[in-house]
């Protein structure tokens, strides 16, 4: 539920910031679940797109997740082109953006930064462009569920689940919420 108003906020702040209309003039929300067929092929060594490292980073934690008894499945890197295209000069692009399906069918998105200032830098960036949104909009945003370590994060749509992975990951929960 959370992740899920999140995305939506998002969408609306990145694409009606921009513009990006389809043929018939409605907004095009961005498609959390896009995925490449193959991650090889996205991060091959010296090519274009996410950081192979990072990406071992973000496999690493899903497999954490999967020995800790919980569903991961489907885990793929999003698509850098469409991922960058859709930030642009609106949040910081971290090193690597992935995700699987957990549980029910909820989402969790795999983010891997350069190091702790990074990391904090796309969260505070991206509540900032959400909380923007949700109060142009008069939507009432609950918050933003996020589960931290060094240099990643993991975004999963409820909050009981981030305090679930982070005993598995051996992170830390918390709900970013909007300031009053």
């Amino acid at each position: 539920m959370f992740r899920r108003v999140a995305l939506t906020l998002l969408a609306v702040a990145v694409f009606g910031a921009c513009g990006g209309d389809d043929d018939d003039g409605a907004a095009e929300a961005p498609d959390s679940t896009s995925t490449t067929t193959s991650t090889s092929t996205t991060v091959a060594e010296g090519e274009v797109g996410w950081d192979p490292a990072a990406l071992t980073t973000a496999e690493d934690l899903a497999q954490q997740i999967k020995d800790g008894g919980v569903a991961c499945d489907d885990f793929a890197a999003d698509d850098y082109d469409l991922l960058a295209s859709d930030f642009g000069d609106k949040l910081p692009l971290p090193l690597v953006s992935a995700a699987c399906i957990g549980p029910g069918g909820e989402d969790f998105t795999f983010e891997v930064f350069e190091g702790p200032d990074a990391r904090e830098t796309f969260i505070a960036s991206k509540l900032q462009l959400i909380c923007t949104t949700a109060n142009e909009e008069d939507i009432n945003f609950a918050g933003l569920p996020i589960v931290t370590g060094s240099d990643w994060i993991i975004e999963p749509d409820e909050e009981g689940t981030a305090d679930a992975l982070a005993a598995i990951v051996g992170g830390e929960a918390a709900l970013h919420t909007c300031p009053e």
